[in-house]
């Protein structure tokens, strides 16, 4: 017959058997619980991102569709950034945005598209960067001739360094969409509380690159071709850290959004007319 002290600390050692597999299971929980946490929280940033830049491509596509209602002739024109982020003209696009036919680079035109704030999952305002050629600027800097065979002036690379967008001057990108995604490398977004985007238009605290492109650069110069590599998988860890999420307007998706208007094609033949009757009369 087992004394009470041999049945007790068998019971004691089965509490503590069954105390241990209960903490084992609680571990195991709490950690799967994590995983989906962690997992859907990334899904849902994911989705919030591709929405904003997704929505803030067909405003600009929209923006050039229409460009011709309100100034008849003109066909494809885009806006430019905004680049000052001044209190009480957020959101707007800048009236000159740099020297005749060099890329602009800024925030995204949320206020002119009327599109309201425009952010990504990451809780930060969209960039935007524009060809030279299509940007939509006072008569003095505007492009001297814009039309279906205008070449964008972007390449674009992959996440690493091989170029995915521009090797032929037609396949050169209009304009570029920009998600910064979180700050990396020590950038300092200092952000002002009673604005939408924080009243900060310094690019280098927003984006970046590989060392060998930077997002955050442009030459500034005419008839230049800037590039831009896409954040990926890994990139933010790099010695160099980049992870830009960005969308592409190439010229064809332009183009041909402003042909489908069936005002597009008879506005074409009468201007290709009164060409052909002024050439008829020079000669």
């Amino acid at each position: 017959m087992r004394s009470s002290a041999s049945v007790n600390k068998v019971k004691q050692e089965g509490i503590a058997l069954l105390i241990f597999v209960i903490i084992l299971a609680l571990a195991a929980t709490t950690l799967m619980l994590r995983e989906v946490s962690i997992s859907d929280l990334e899904y849902a940033k994911n989705v919030r991102t591709t929405r904003a830049l997704t929505q803030a491509k067909q405003a600009l596509i929209a923006y050039a569709v229409t460009y011709a209602d309100k100034h008849p002739g003109e066909f494809a024109f885009l806006p430019c950034p905004d680049v000052s982020a001044a209190a009480g003209s957020e959101g707007d696009s800048d009236g000159s945005c740099g020297v005749k036919n060099a890329n602009a680079l800024g925030l995204f035109p949320w206020g002119t598209l009327e599109t309201g704030v425009m952010k990504s999952g990451s809780g930060v305002c969209l960039w935007y960067a524009v060809s030279g050629e299509y940007k939509n600027v006072n008569a003095a800097t505007k492009t001297d001739m814009l039309n279906e065979d205008t070449n964008g002036s972007f390449e674009i690379y992959k996440p690493g360094g091989i170029l995915e967008q521009g090797a032929q001057p037609e396949d050169r990108v209009v304009a570029v969409i920009i998600d910064p995604s979180s700050a990396i490398g020590g950038q300092d977004r200092v952000f002002d509380d009673s604005s939408m985007c924080g009243l900060n238009d310094d690019p280098t605290v927003f984006l970046e690159g590989n060392g060998t492109i930077d997002n955050a650069v442009l030459s500034g110069t005419a008839n230049t071709v800037d590039a831009f590599i896409r954040g990926g998988v890994g990139t933010d860890v790099l010695a160099t850290p980049f992870n830009d999420r960005i969308v592409t307007i190439t010229r064809d998706e332009i183009w041909d959004a402003v042909s489908e208007r069936n005002t597009f094609e008879p506005m074409m033949e009468n201007l290709t007319e009164a060409l052909a009757r002024c050439l008829r009369e020079y000669a």
